[in-house]
Protein backbone atom coordinates (compact mmCIF):
# COMPACT_ATOMS: atom_id res chain seq x y z
CA UNK A 1 0.00 0.00 0.00
CA UNK A 2 1.65 3.11 -1.04
CA UNK A 3 1.62 6.54 1.09
CA UNK A 4 -0.93 7.83 -1.07
CA UNK A 5 -3.08 5.22 -0.85
CA UNK A 6 -2.83 4.58 2.85
CA UNK A 7 -3.67 8.39 3.99
CA UNK A 8 -6.87 8.31 1.77
CA UNK A 9 -7.91 4.96 3.60
CA UNK A 10 -7.13 6.44 6.84
CA UNK A 11 -8.87 10.15 6.40
CA UNK A 12 -11.93 7.89 4.73
CA UNK A 13 -11.50 5.91 8.27
CA UNK A 14 -11.19 8.66 10.56
CA UNK A 15 -13.92 10.66 9.16
CA UNK A 16 -16.13 7.55 9.57
CA UNK A 17 -15.11 7.39 12.99
CA UNK A 18 -16.43 10.93 13.29
CA UNK A 19 -19.46 10.61 11.57
CA UNK A 20 -20.00 7.55 13.48
CA UNK A 21 -19.77 8.87 16.88
CA UNK A 22 -21.94 11.38 15.84
CA UNK A 23 -24.35 9.25 14.83
CA UNK A 24 -24.30 7.34 17.85
CA UNK A 25 -24.95 10.30 19.40
CA UNK A 26 -27.65 10.85 17.09
CA UNK A 27 -28.85 7.00 17.87
CA UNK A 28 -28.80 7.26 21.60
CA UNK A 29 -31.38 10.53 21.41
CA UNK A 30 -33.21 8.25 19.12
CA UNK A 31 -33.75 5.20 21.40
CA UNK A 32 -34.82 7.49 24.09
CA UNK A 33 -37.35 9.30 21.99
CA UNK A 34 -38.59 5.96 21.02
CA UNK A 35 -38.29 4.96 25.10
CA UNK A 36 -40.50 8.05 25.81
CA UNK A 37 -42.66 7.26 22.68
CA UNK A 38 -43.32 3.66 24.12
CA UNK A 39 -44.36 5.16 27.32
CA UNK A 40 -46.64 7.58 26.07
CA UNK A 41 -48.16 5.76 22.90
CA UNK A 42 -47.00 1.79 23.08
CA UNK A 43 -48.22 -0.22 20.23
CA UNK A 44 -51.63 1.23 20.03
CA UNK A 45 -53.74 2.52 17.05
CA UNK A 46 -52.42 5.63 17.21
CA UNK A 47 -49.03 4.97 17.17
CA UNK A 48 -49.55 2.97 14.59
CA UNK A 49 -50.90 5.79 12.62
CA UNK A 50 -48.18 8.09 13.13
CA UNK A 51 -45.61 5.31 12.40
CA UNK A 52 -47.71 4.69 8.74
CA UNK A 53 -48.35 8.76 8.15
CA UNK A 54 -44.60 9.26 8.70
CA UNK A 55 -43.47 6.62 5.77
CA UNK A 56 -44.58 9.10 3.52
CA UNK A 57 -41.96 11.74 4.10
CA UNK A 58 -39.57 9.68 4.42
CA UNK A 59 -40.43 7.78 1.43
CA UNK A 60 -39.77 11.14 -0.44
CA UNK A 61 -36.53 11.38 1.74
CA UNK A 62 -34.60 8.74 0.96
CA UNK A 63 -35.86 9.42 -3.20
CA UNK A 64 -35.47 12.74 -3.52
CA UNK A 65 -32.71 13.52 -0.76
CA UNK A 66 -30.18 11.62 0.40
CA UNK A 67 -30.79 9.10 -1.81
CA UNK A 68 -31.37 9.34 -5.58
CA UNK A 69 -30.40 13.16 -5.70
CA UNK A 70 -27.49 13.27 -3.81
CA UNK A 71 -26.30 9.65 -5.88
CA UNK A 72 -26.36 11.63 -8.97
CA UNK A 73 -25.70 14.90 -8.17
CA UNK A 74 -22.81 14.46 -5.99
CA UNK A 75 -19.82 12.51 -8.60
CA UNK A 76 -21.11 15.50 -11.35
CA UNK A 77 -20.27 17.94 -8.36
CA UNK A 78 -17.07 16.21 -8.00
CA UNK A 79 -16.38 16.45 -11.41
CA UNK A 80 -17.02 20.29 -11.61
CA UNK A 81 -14.78 20.84 -9.08
CA UNK A 82 -11.99 18.97 -10.41
CA UNK A 83 -12.12 19.67 -13.97
CA UNK A 84 -13.31 23.14 -14.17
CA UNK A 85 -14.06 25.83 -11.67
CA UNK A 86 -15.51 26.55 -8.35
CA UNK A 87 -17.70 29.11 -9.63
CA UNK A 88 -19.25 26.42 -12.42
CA UNK A 89 -19.81 23.71 -9.39
CA UNK A 90 -21.82 26.09 -7.24
CA UNK A 91 -23.42 27.56 -10.25
CA UNK A 92 -24.55 24.04 -11.20
CA UNK A 93 -25.87 23.66 -7.19
CA UNK A 94 -27.81 26.70 -7.52
CA UNK A 95 -29.78 24.86 -10.48
CA UNK A 96 -30.30 21.83 -8.48
CA UNK A 97 -31.19 23.63 -5.79
CA UNK A 98 -33.54 25.36 -6.99
CA UNK A 99 -35.52 22.71 -9.51
CA UNK A 100 -35.39 20.80 -6.24
CA UNK A 101 -37.40 22.68 -4.88
CA UNK A 102 -39.98 23.70 -6.88
CA UNK A 103 -40.65 20.02 -7.57
CA UNK A 104 -41.06 19.77 -3.89
CA UNK A 105 -43.25 22.47 -3.14
CA UNK A 106 -45.46 20.95 -6.36
CA UNK A 107 -45.30 17.81 -4.48
CA UNK A 108 -46.42 19.50 -0.90
CA UNK A 109 -49.71 20.75 -3.14
CA UNK A 110 -50.59 18.00 -4.70
CA UNK A 111 -50.34 15.59 -1.78
CA UNK A 112 -52.05 18.29 0.41
CA UNK A 113 -55.59 18.26 -2.40
CA UNK A 114 -55.52 14.11 -2.83
CA UNK A 115 -55.31 14.33 1.52
CA UNK A 116 -57.96 16.78 1.53
CA UNK A 117 -60.23 14.63 -0.63
CA UNK A 118 -59.71 11.19 1.63
CA UNK A 119 -60.00 13.40 4.61
CA UNK A 120 -64.00 14.12 3.60
CA UNK A 121 -64.35 10.51 2.58
CA UNK A 122 -65.91 7.69 4.94
CA UNK A 123 -63.06 5.99 5.57
CA UNK A 124 -62.32 3.35 8.76
CA UNK A 125 -60.97 5.69 12.06
CA UNK A 126 -57.42 4.41 11.74
CA UNK A 127 -57.27 5.29 7.87
CA UNK A 128 -58.73 9.04 8.72
CA UNK A 129 -55.95 9.22 11.54
CA UNK A 130 -53.51 8.23 8.98
CA UNK A 131 -54.73 10.65 6.90
CA UNK A 132 -54.95 13.54 9.11
CA UNK A 133 -51.62 12.88 10.33
CA UNK A 134 -49.71 13.10 6.52
CA UNK A 135 -51.36 16.73 6.33
CA UNK A 136 -49.65 17.64 9.28
CA UNK A 137 -46.33 15.63 8.16
CA UNK A 138 -46.00 16.99 4.58
CA UNK A 139 -43.87 19.60 4.71
CA UNK A 140 -41.53 18.08 6.49
CA UNK A 141 -40.21 16.62 2.97
CA UNK A 142 -39.50 19.81 1.78
CA UNK A 143 -36.76 20.70 4.23
CA UNK A 144 -35.75 16.88 4.35
CA UNK A 145 -35.17 16.53 1.11
CA UNK A 146 -33.00 19.99 0.71
CA UNK A 147 -31.15 18.41 3.58
CA UNK A 148 -30.18 15.57 1.64
CA UNK A 149 -28.82 17.70 -0.84
CA UNK A 150 -27.02 20.11 0.99
CA UNK A 151 -25.51 16.99 3.23
CA UNK A 152 -23.95 15.75 -0.53
CA UNK A 153 -22.54 19.23 -1.25
CA UNK A 154 -20.59 19.53 2.19
CA UNK A 155 -19.75 16.03 2.05
CA UNK A 156 -18.08 16.33 -1.30
CA UNK A 157 -15.78 19.13 0.64
CA UNK A 158 -15.06 16.02 3.11
CA UNK A 159 -17.04 17.72 5.94
CA UNK A 160 -19.35 14.93 7.58
CA UNK A 161 -19.87 16.31 10.75
CA UNK A 162 -23.13 18.77 10.28
CA UNK A 163 -24.71 15.35 8.50
CA UNK A 164 -24.39 13.29 11.39
CA UNK A 165 -25.42 15.54 13.87
CA UNK A 166 -28.48 16.55 11.93
CA UNK A 167 -30.78 14.19 13.17
CA UNK A 168 -30.17 15.40 16.46
CA UNK A 169 -31.70 18.13 16.06
CA UNK A 170 -35.12 16.31 14.55
CA UNK A 171 -34.53 13.82 18.23
CA UNK A 172 -34.31 16.92 20.67
CA UNK A 173 -36.67 18.74 19.38
CA UNK A 174 -39.09 15.75 20.17
CA UNK A 175 -37.69 15.03 23.10
CA UNK A 176 -38.24 17.98 24.19
CA UNK A 177 -41.80 18.32 23.27
CA UNK A 178 -42.40 14.74 25.11
CA UNK A 179 -40.08 15.33 28.05
CA UNK A 180 -41.26 19.22 28.79
CA UNK A 181 -44.58 19.63 27.42
CA UNK A 182 -46.71 16.49 26.51
CA UNK A 183 -46.39 14.79 29.94
CA UNK A 184 -47.26 17.63 31.93
CA UNK A 185 -50.60 18.52 29.96
CA UNK A 186 -54.01 17.63 30.22
CA UNK A 187 -53.90 16.33 26.52
CA UNK A 188 -56.11 13.62 24.57
CA UNK A 189 -53.43 11.02 23.11
CA UNK A 190 -54.76 12.21 19.84
CA UNK A 191 -53.44 16.05 20.92
CA UNK A 192 -50.31 14.32 21.85
CA UNK A 193 -49.81 12.98 18.47
CA UNK A 194 -51.02 15.51 16.50
CA UNK A 195 -48.24 18.00 18.79
CA UNK A 196 -45.41 15.65 17.78
CA UNK A 197 -46.51 15.96 14.39
CA UNK A 198 -45.65 19.55 14.03
CA UNK A 199 -42.30 18.78 16.28
CA UNK A 200 -41.40 16.55 13.67
CA UNK A 201 -42.02 19.59 10.90
CA UNK A 202 -39.95 22.34 13.36
CA UNK A 203 -37.12 19.57 13.75
CA UNK A 204 -36.90 19.19 9.82
CA UNK A 205 -36.79 23.01 9.21
CA UNK A 206 -33.97 23.65 12.09
CA UNK A 207 -31.97 21.03 10.29
CA UNK A 208 -32.62 23.04 6.94
CA UNK A 209 -31.05 25.79 8.06
CA UNK A 210 -28.27 24.80 9.96
CA UNK A 211 -27.08 23.20 7.35
CA UNK A 212 -28.03 26.32 5.04
CA UNK A 213 -25.16 27.99 7.22
CA UNK A 214 -22.74 25.46 6.93
CA UNK A 215 -23.10 25.24 3.07
CA UNK A 216 -22.98 28.86 2.90
CA UNK A 217 -19.31 29.48 4.81
CA UNK A 218 -18.18 26.29 2.23
CA UNK A 219 -19.12 29.11 -0.74
CA UNK A 220 -22.39 28.60 -1.17
CA UNK A 221 -24.55 31.82 -2.53
CA UNK A 222 -27.83 30.75 -3.57
CA UNK A 223 -29.57 32.67 -6.35
CA UNK A 224 -32.79 31.15 -7.70
CA UNK A 225 -32.06 30.12 -11.33
CA UNK A 226 -33.83 26.95 -13.19
CA UNK A 227 -32.18 25.77 -16.35
CA UNK A 228 -33.53 22.26 -16.93
CA UNK A 229 -31.50 22.80 -20.93
CA UNK A 230 -27.94 23.05 -18.50
CA UNK A 231 -26.00 19.93 -19.38
CA UNK A 232 -25.01 19.41 -15.30
CA UNK A 233 -28.87 19.54 -14.95
CA UNK A 234 -29.63 17.42 -17.59
CA UNK A 235 -27.47 14.58 -16.93
CA UNK A 236 -28.42 14.53 -13.05
CA UNK A 237 -31.80 14.28 -13.98
CA UNK A 238 -30.93 11.13 -17.07
CA UNK A 239 -28.88 9.50 -13.58
CA UNK A 240 -31.50 10.56 -10.91
CA UNK A 241 -34.75 8.80 -12.52
CA UNK A 242 -33.55 5.16 -12.53
CA UNK A 243 -32.00 6.02 -8.84
CA UNK A 244 -35.66 7.14 -7.75
CA UNK A 245 -36.81 3.66 -9.43
CA UNK A 246 -34.44 1.70 -7.34
CA UNK A 247 -34.90 3.69 -3.77
CA UNK A 248 -38.75 3.88 -4.73
CA UNK A 249 -38.63 -0.10 -4.61
CA UNK A 250 -36.94 0.13 -1.36
CA UNK A 251 -39.32 2.09 0.25
CA UNK A 252 -42.60 0.24 -1.68
CA UNK A 253 -41.04 -2.42 0.14
CA UNK A 254 -41.24 -0.64 3.68
CA UNK A 255 -44.76 0.90 2.85
CA UNK A 256 -45.90 -2.74 1.93
CA UNK A 257 -44.51 -4.26 5.27
CA UNK A 258 -46.41 -1.28 6.96
CA UNK A 259 -49.36 -1.79 5.48
CA UNK A 260 -49.35 -5.88 6.15
CA UNK A 261 -48.72 -5.25 9.25
CA UNK A 262 -52.13 -3.47 9.76
CA UNK A 263 -53.99 -6.50 8.78
CA UNK A 264 -51.66 -8.88 11.23
CA UNK A 265 -53.32 -7.04 14.24
CA UNK A 266 -52.71 -4.68 16.94
CA UNK A 267 -49.34 -3.85 17.63
CA UNK A 268 -47.49 -5.16 14.21
CA UNK A 269 -46.99 -2.09 13.08
CA UNK A 270 -45.64 -0.70 16.41
CA UNK A 271 -43.37 -3.74 16.40
CA UNK A 272 -42.06 -3.21 12.83
CA UNK A 273 -40.96 0.05 13.96
CA UNK A 274 -39.80 -0.51 17.66
CA UNK A 275 -37.39 -3.26 16.18
CA UNK A 276 -36.20 -1.41 13.04
CA UNK A 277 -35.32 1.52 14.81
CA UNK A 278 -32.70 -0.81 16.88
CA UNK A 279 -31.71 -2.77 13.89
CA UNK A 280 -30.75 0.80 12.33
CA UNK A 281 -28.62 1.61 14.94
CA UNK A 282 -25.61 -0.88 14.01
CA UNK A 283 -26.69 0.73 9.88
CA UNK A 284 -26.48 3.94 10.95
CA UNK A 285 -23.37 4.63 13.42
CA UNK A 286 -21.18 1.99 11.23
CA UNK A 287 -23.01 1.34 7.51
CA UNK A 288 -23.95 4.64 6.76
CA UNK A 289 -20.99 6.34 8.22
CA UNK A 290 -18.87 4.44 6.16
CA UNK A 291 -20.72 4.52 2.99
CA UNK A 292 -21.09 8.00 3.24
CA UNK A 293 -17.61 8.79 3.95
CA UNK A 294 -16.31 6.34 0.98
CA UNK A 295 -18.60 8.28 -1.28
CA UNK A 296 -16.58 11.07 -2.39
CA UNK A 297 -13.78 9.16 -2.62
CA UNK A 298 -15.15 6.32 -4.46
CA UNK A 299 -16.47 9.55 -6.50
CA UNK A 300 -12.99 11.08 -6.57
CA UNK A 301 -11.21 7.58 -8.07
CA UNK A 302 -14.14 7.25 -10.69
CA UNK A 303 -13.52 11.05 -11.81
CA UNK A 304 -10.09 10.62 -12.26
CA UNK A 305 -10.40 6.55 -13.78
CA UNK A 306 -8.34 5.00 -10.71
CA UNK A 307 -10.09 1.87 -11.04
CA UNK A 308 -7.27 -0.02 -8.99
CA UNK A 309 -7.94 2.14 -5.96
CA UNK A 310 -11.58 1.83 -6.75
CA UNK A 311 -11.60 -1.31 -6.23
CA UNK A 312 -9.45 -1.79 -3.42
CA UNK A 313 -11.73 1.22 -1.22
CA UNK A 314 -14.76 -0.62 -2.28
CA UNK A 315 -13.29 -3.88 -0.91
CA UNK A 316 -11.96 -2.30 2.38
CA UNK A 317 -14.86 -0.47 3.32
CA UNK A 318 -17.35 -3.95 2.97
CA UNK A 319 -14.41 -5.92 5.10
CA UNK A 320 -14.71 -3.04 7.49
CA UNK A 321 -18.64 -3.25 7.44
CA UNK A 322 -18.79 -7.05 8.01
CA UNK A 323 -15.87 -6.68 10.60
CA UNK A 324 -18.69 -4.53 12.75
CA UNK A 325 -22.41 -5.99 11.22
CA UNK A 326 -21.37 -9.86 11.61
CA UNK A 327 -20.44 -9.43 15.23
CA UNK A 328 -23.67 -7.34 16.12
CA UNK A 329 -25.63 -9.89 14.13
CA UNK A 330 -24.76 -12.80 16.40
CA UNK A 331 -25.36 -10.57 19.31
CA UNK A 332 -28.69 -9.40 18.55
CA UNK A 333 -30.13 -12.78 17.95
CA UNK A 334 -29.16 -13.82 21.20
CA UNK A 335 -30.14 -10.68 23.28
CA UNK A 336 -32.66 -9.31 21.14
CA UNK A 337 -35.86 -9.85 23.91
CA UNK A 338 -33.40 -8.83 27.33
CA UNK A 339 -32.51 -5.70 24.51
CA UNK A 340 -35.96 -4.67 24.07
CA UNK A 341 -37.08 -5.46 27.26
CA UNK A 342 -34.87 -2.89 29.20
CA UNK A 343 -34.98 -0.24 26.45
CA UNK A 344 -38.55 -0.13 25.76
CA UNK A 345 -41.08 -1.97 28.60
CA UNK A 346 -42.41 0.65 30.89
CA UNK A 347 -45.88 2.14 30.90
CA UNK A 348 -47.82 1.65 27.95
CA UNK A 349 -45.02 -0.80 26.60
CA UNK A 350 -46.12 -4.26 27.86
CA UNK A 351 -44.45 -7.54 28.37
CA UNK A 352 -46.63 -8.79 24.93
CA UNK A 353 -45.07 -5.63 23.12
CA UNK A 354 -41.63 -6.29 23.93
CA UNK A 355 -42.25 -10.23 23.04
CA UNK A 356 -43.64 -8.92 19.47
CA UNK A 357 -40.86 -6.74 19.21
CA UNK A 358 -38.05 -8.48 19.95
CA UNK A 359 -39.61 -11.63 17.77
CA UNK A 360 -39.59 -9.42 14.73
CA UNK A 361 -35.79 -7.46 15.88
CA UNK A 362 -34.33 -11.62 15.85
CA UNK A 363 -35.27 -11.88 11.82
CA UNK A 364 -34.74 -8.12 11.18
CA UNK A 365 -30.74 -8.96 12.92
CA UNK A 366 -30.13 -11.82 10.15
CA UNK A 367 -30.21 -9.51 7.06
CA UNK A 368 -28.04 -7.00 9.10
CA UNK A 369 -24.42 -7.29 7.35
CA UNK A 370 -26.84 -6.94 3.65
CA UNK A 371 -28.19 -3.62 4.76
CA UNK A 372 -24.90 -2.40 5.55
CA UNK A 373 -22.82 -3.86 2.54
CA UNK A 374 -25.51 -2.54 -0.13
CA UNK A 375 -25.06 0.56 1.16
CA UNK A 376 -21.58 1.12 0.07
CA UNK A 377 -22.13 -1.10 -3.02
CA UNK A 378 -25.47 0.88 -4.38
CA UNK A 379 -22.75 3.90 -3.79
CA UNK A 380 -20.20 2.67 -5.79
CA UNK A 381 -22.63 2.48 -8.49
CA UNK A 382 -23.35 5.69 -8.56
CA UNK A 383 -19.97 7.08 -8.08
CA UNK A 384 -19.52 4.99 -11.37
CA UNK A 385 -22.55 7.18 -12.74
CA UNK A 386 -24.69 3.71 -12.99
CA UNK A 387 -28.29 4.08 -11.28
CA UNK A 388 -29.74 2.04 -13.61
CA UNK A 389 -28.11 -1.51 -12.44
CA UNK A 390 -29.62 -1.01 -8.85
CA UNK A 391 -32.88 -0.14 -10.76
CA UNK A 392 -33.28 -3.63 -11.79
CA UNK A 393 -32.10 -5.50 -8.56
CA UNK A 394 -34.61 -3.49 -6.67
CA UNK A 395 -37.52 -4.64 -8.72
CA UNK A 396 -36.01 -8.03 -8.22
CA UNK A 397 -35.58 -7.80 -4.47
CA UNK A 398 -39.55 -6.17 -4.21
CA UNK A 399 -41.01 -9.13 -6.24
CA UNK A 400 -39.25 -11.60 -3.54
CA UNK A 401 -39.82 -9.76 -0.24
CA UNK A 402 -43.71 -9.63 -1.74
CA UNK A 403 -43.89 -13.08 -1.98
CA UNK A 404 -42.16 -13.53 1.17
CA UNK A 405 -44.51 -11.33 3.12
CA UNK A 406 -47.34 -13.20 1.60
CA UNK A 407 -46.45 -16.50 2.35
CA UNK A 408 -44.59 -16.14 5.84
CA UNK A 409 -46.64 -13.12 7.34
CA UNK A 410 -49.58 -15.61 8.70
CA UNK A 411 -47.02 -18.32 10.14
CA UNK A 412 -44.76 -15.78 11.84
CA UNK A 413 -46.73 -12.70 12.04
CA UNK A 414 -44.54 -9.24 12.40
CA UNK A 415 -41.41 -11.58 12.34
CA UNK A 416 -42.32 -13.21 8.43
CA UNK A 417 -42.58 -9.03 7.10
CA UNK A 418 -38.93 -8.61 8.39
CA UNK A 419 -37.79 -12.39 7.41
CA UNK A 420 -38.67 -11.02 4.24
CA UNK A 421 -36.92 -8.06 4.40
CA UNK A 422 -33.77 -10.33 5.40
CA UNK A 423 -33.80 -12.56 2.52
CA UNK A 424 -35.02 -10.10 -0.11
CA UNK A 425 -31.48 -7.66 1.13
CA UNK A 426 -29.25 -10.77 0.51
CA UNK A 427 -29.97 -11.72 -2.84
CA UNK A 428 -30.03 -7.93 -3.50
CA UNK A 429 -26.24 -7.94 -1.82
CA UNK A 430 -25.51 -10.87 -4.51
CA UNK A 431 -27.15 -9.40 -7.36
CA UNK A 432 -25.21 -6.16 -6.55
CA UNK A 433 -21.72 -7.99 -6.17
CA UNK A 434 -22.34 -9.67 -9.62
CA UNK A 435 -23.14 -6.51 -11.76
CA UNK A 436 -19.89 -4.94 -9.56
CA UNK A 437 -17.89 -7.65 -10.52
CA UNK A 438 -19.26 -6.99 -14.42
CA UNK A 439 -18.65 -3.64 -14.77
CA UNK A 440 -14.77 -3.35 -12.90
CA UNK A 441 -13.66 -6.76 -12.64
CA UNK A 442 -13.32 -8.65 -9.44
CA UNK A 443 -13.12 -6.04 -6.14
CA UNK A 444 -12.57 -8.72 -3.73
CA UNK A 445 -9.16 -10.76 -3.70
CA UNK A 446 -7.76 -14.00 -1.85
CA UNK A 447 -6.74 -11.43 1.49
CA UNK A 448 -10.35 -10.79 1.48
CA UNK A 449 -11.55 -14.17 1.95
CA UNK A 450 -9.03 -14.80 4.74
CA UNK A 451 -10.33 -11.37 6.38
CA UNK A 452 -14.13 -12.88 6.22
CA UNK A 453 -13.12 -16.20 7.45
CA UNK A 454 -11.54 -14.40 10.38
CA UNK A 455 -14.47 -12.23 11.20
CA UNK A 456 -17.15 -15.57 10.92
CA UNK A 457 -14.63 -17.44 13.38
CA UNK A 458 -14.48 -15.04 15.88
CA UNK A 459 -18.25 -13.91 15.59
CA UNK A 460 -19.40 -17.40 16.40
CA UNK A 461 -16.93 -18.15 19.42
CA UNK A 462 -18.89 -14.64 20.60
CA UNK A 463 -22.09 -15.50 19.99
CA UNK A 464 -21.10 -18.77 21.79
CA UNK A 465 -19.83 -16.72 25.37
CA UNK A 466 -22.69 -14.39 24.92
CA UNK A 467 -25.55 -17.11 25.36
CA UNK A 468 -24.10 -19.36 27.76
CA UNK A 469 -23.13 -15.88 29.80
CA UNK A 470 -26.99 -14.78 28.85
CA UNK A 471 -28.88 -17.85 30.10
CA UNK A 472 -27.09 -18.36 33.37
CA UNK A 473 -27.28 -14.85 33.89
CA UNK A 474 -31.22 -15.01 33.06
CA UNK A 475 -32.09 -18.05 35.21
CA UNK A 476 -30.52 -17.31 38.34
CA UNK A 477 -31.24 -13.10 38.62
CA UNK A 478 -35.00 -11.99 38.95
CA UNK A 479 -36.39 -9.56 36.73
CA UNK A 480 -36.29 -6.33 38.24
CA UNK A 481 -34.53 -2.75 36.49
CA UNK A 482 -30.83 -3.24 37.75
CA UNK A 483 -31.04 -7.17 36.68
CA UNK A 484 -32.14 -6.89 33.58
CA UNK A 485 -29.32 -4.08 33.09
CA UNK A 486 -26.55 -6.95 34.38
CA UNK A 487 -28.43 -9.66 32.20
CA UNK A 488 -27.93 -7.54 29.00
CA UNK A 489 -24.89 -5.73 29.82
CA UNK A 490 -22.17 -8.52 31.36
CA UNK A 491 -23.12 -10.84 28.57
CA UNK A 492 -22.34 -7.89 25.97
CA UNK A 493 -19.09 -7.12 27.32
CA UNK A 494 -17.94 -10.79 27.41
CA UNK A 495 -18.93 -10.76 24.10
CA UNK A 496 -16.74 -7.33 22.99
CA UNK A 497 -14.43 -8.54 24.70
CA UNK A 498 -13.79 -11.89 23.67
CA UNK A 499 -14.32 -10.76 19.69
CA UNK A 500 -11.96 -8.00 20.14
CA UNK A 501 -8.81 -10.76 21.81
CA UNK A 502 -9.95 -13.48 19.45
CA UNK A 503 -9.37 -10.62 15.90
CA UNK A 504 -6.42 -9.31 17.96
CA UNK A 505 -4.88 -12.83 17.79
CA UNK A 506 -6.12 -13.84 14.61
CA UNK A 507 -4.27 -10.23 13.31
CA UNK A 508 -7.14 -8.55 11.87
CA UNK A 509 -6.16 -5.80 10.12
CA UNK A 510 -9.69 -3.93 10.06
CA UNK A 511 -9.07 -4.05 13.70
CA UNK A 512 -5.29 -2.65 13.59
CA UNK A 513 -6.48 -0.18 11.48
CA UNK A 514 -8.89 1.25 13.60
CA UNK A 515 -6.56 0.77 16.93
CA UNK A 516 -4.12 2.89 14.77
CA UNK A 517 -6.45 5.67 14.30
CA UNK A 518 -6.88 5.73 18.27
CA UNK A 519 -2.57 5.94 19.04
CA UNK A 520 -2.85 2.26 20.06
CA UNK A 521 -1.29 0.09 17.71
CA UNK A 522 0.96 1.21 14.50
CA UNK A 523 0.23 -0.40 11.22
CA UNK A 524 2.91 -2.99 9.52
CA UNK A 525 1.14 -1.82 6.30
Amino acid sequence: MNSTEKKSRQAMTRSAGVFGSVTMLSRVLGLLRDVLSAGLFGTTQVWDAFVTAFTIPNMFRMMLGEGALSGAFVPIFTRYLHSSSEQQAWSFANKIISLLSVVLIGIIVIGWGILAVMYHMALPERIHLIVLLSIILLPYLFFICNVGLLMGILNTFHHFFIGAFCPVILNATLIFLMILYIPFSHLTELQKIYILSVGVVLGGALQFFSHWIVASKKGLRFTFSIDIHDKGVAKVWRLMLPAVMALSVTQINLVVDRVLALFIGEGAASALYYSNRIIQLPIGVFGVALATTSFPLMAHYSAVNDMPLFKKTISHVIQLMLFISLPATCGLLVLSYPLIRMIFEHSQFDADSTSKTAFALIFYSIGLCSYCCNKVIIRGFYSLQDTRTPVRVGVITLIINVVFNVVLMYPLKQGGLALSTSIASFVGTALLVFGMNKKIGVFYNTDFWISIRRILFASFIMMAAVYVSYRYLYLVLSATLWNNILILGIPLCIGITVYMALMYFLKSQELFDILELIGIHRSVN
